[in-house]
């Protein structure tokens, strides 16, 4: 018995005796490794922030070395000429200081406390600290340091982070601000390989001097990714806000519910092809639902070297622009002859892959029906980037595919919406009003000849390709269907005038319209 204990006392002292040499020979490798680390920051901070017209950088100001643990102060510096709006620009030179308590591995006193035994390089603790230019923010945070975080450093080069702002309140001249504060937690693999992120925030409340008020309710944030051949990041991604309230004067209340947006990117033999989803669950005005909104969206056949080429030609550029800041009137970068040549055979590799671009899905939901619209245009190689635009694009789009679907109920729901908002509407004069809007838009539909009316739908479709257009199963060769869209905008420029409920006479109007285009539809027919 004795001598086990004296075997788990000496294991004991071995292991402690380990772990400080392991502690203090991170802190004589700390600096070296801290700066490394900073100017790999700084370079990709150069990239982000071309347009701008801000250097951003990160000092290392001090660095007190212990047995233990370190202290490390940064300095976070931005200055130049920001762009606003329009022409102006406004002088930035401003600072932002940071303090990191660094905990030396292999084991972290905070990790073992915590039950965490996985040893690591080090534990970040770093906030930051209070200077004129956050003072208020510090103050809205209740003198606690408004944004802290840790970061923990594996042997194997993994990051694995947390950063949260506090919960904020501030109040000044009518002003005033309501901030639930936000958590958000990032793994990072070696060389940036991969990162996984993960965040939420219950609510913001922002109050102008106008009374005016927005509030956000239930942000959360995921992100799944790797590095792909191409050197883009792969993978999923998702963001949803459970509500967004806005309130201007005394203007009804607006409401939007359950917006919610993904993306999906991935790689194979064929290339680089993804999608992307937008949806919001209902928009409400004064109590009263409008409706809801579904958008999605793919790419395909994206050639991975190309991708890869015109992504590194950009960051070289973007390194290359002096001071950061790049000039909207000189948008070709003061490319080269050479450089110019290259991006001409990656963009005209990537478009002989044949990419597919679509809007698969932009729907739009009322109580009693739905309209959709989708399109998917396939590109192709032009014989030369030197041709005439309208030839360009013409040999450029190798095909094309639209659909309409307009719902005529849907057509009464929108038109009996905007005159519920409007007190002095006559609702009998509105409802009359909205099936003479509804019919009218079939009968004009059917009219030009550019759609169909199917059921309580008005619906087209228009397909194109090698030279053949199909407009709604007519078939006609594309000069014909450029003539005949040409001669309707010209038949149809003269505009037509606008019917209201406010208006006396909207009421003749929509009925002497609805006749003549009854008139028209017959003598077509004929």
């Amino acid at each position: 018995m004795k001598k086990s204990v004296g075997i788990a006392v000496g294991l004991a002292v071995v292991a402690g005796v380990a772990s400080t040499a392991g502690a203090w020979y991170t802190g004589q490798q700390l600096e070296s490794s801290l700066t490394s680390s900073i100017a790999q920051a700084n370079q990709e901070l150069k990239t982000l922030t071309p347009g701008l017209g801000v250097d951003v950088t990160v000092e290392l100001v001090s660095l007190e070395r212990g047995l233990l643990s370190s202290t490390a102060h940064y300095r976070v510096k931005a200055k130049g000429d920001l762009t606003t709006t329009g022409d102006e620009t406004k002088a930035v030179d401003d600072e932002l200081l940071f303090v990191d308590r660094i905990e030396h591995g292999p084991f972290p006193l905070s990790r073992l406390m915590g039950l965490k035994l996985m040893p690591v390089m080090s534990k970040s603790n770093f906030e930051l600290e209070n200077s004129p230019l956050v003072a208020k923010w510090f103050t809205a945070s209740k003198g606690l340091s408004p944004l802290t975080g840790h970061a923990s450093i594996g042997y194997t080069g993994n990051v694995n982070s947390s950063l949260k702002l506090q919960p904020l309140e501030f109040s000044e001249e009518g002003s005033s601000l309501k901030f639930s504060g936000l958590n958000l937690n990032a793994l990072v693999t070696e060389g940036q390989k991969s990162f996984k992120v993960d965040g939420d925030m219950d609510s913001l409340v922002l109050v102008g001097p106008d009374k005016t008020r927005i509030e956000l309710q239930g942000l959360s944030l995921r992100n799944d990714s790797n590095m792909g051949a191409s050197g883009l990041y792969l993978g999923t991604s998702e963001s949803k806000l459970k509500q967004v309230q806005v309130l201007i004067a005394e203007q009804p209340p607006l409401l939007i519910n359950d917006m919610l947006q993904t993306g999906k990117l991935d790689e194979d033999k064929t290339g680089v092809f993804g999608s992307f989803t937008y949806g919001i669950g209902m928009v409400n005005f004064a109590g009263k639902d409008l409706g809801a909104l579904d958008l999605a969206g793919s790419v395909k056949n994206l050639d991975t070297l190309a991708i890869k080429d015109l992504s590194e030609m950009y960051k070289q550029l973007i390194s290359n622009l002096e001071g950061g800041h790049y000039d909207a009137s000189n948008p070709d970068f003061n490319l080269s002859a050479e450089q110019k040549t290259k991006l001409e055979a990656d963009l005209g590799q990537l478009l002989a892959a044949k990419p597919v671009l679509a809007l698969d899905k932009f729907a739009f939901k009322t109580a009693n029906g739905q309209s959709s619209f989708s399109l998917s245009v396939g590109l192709n190689k032009p014989s030369s980037f030197d041709l005439p635009p309208d030839a360009l694009a013409m040999q450029s789009i190798a095909s094309l595919d639209a659909h309409l679907q307009v719902s005529k109920p849907m057509i009464k729901d929108v038109v009996l919406s905007q005159a519920a908002l409007d007190p002095s509407a006559d609702p009998e004069a509105a409802k009359q009003q909205a099936e003479q809007m509804s019919e009218m838009a079939g009968m004009m539909a059917v009219g030009t000849q550019m759609a169909t009316v199917d059921g309580d739908n008005i619906v087209a479709s228009l397909k194109y390709a090698d030279g053949q257009v199909d407009l709604n199963g007519r078939k006609m060769p594309l000069e014909e269907f450029m003539a005949m869209s040409m001669g309707m905008a010209g038949g149809m420029g003269g505009g037509m005038p606008q019917a209201s409920l406010d208006d006396e006479g909207g009421q003749d109007y929509a009925e002497e319209s609805a006749a003549e285009t009854e008139d028209d539809s017959v003598t077509q027919t004929e």
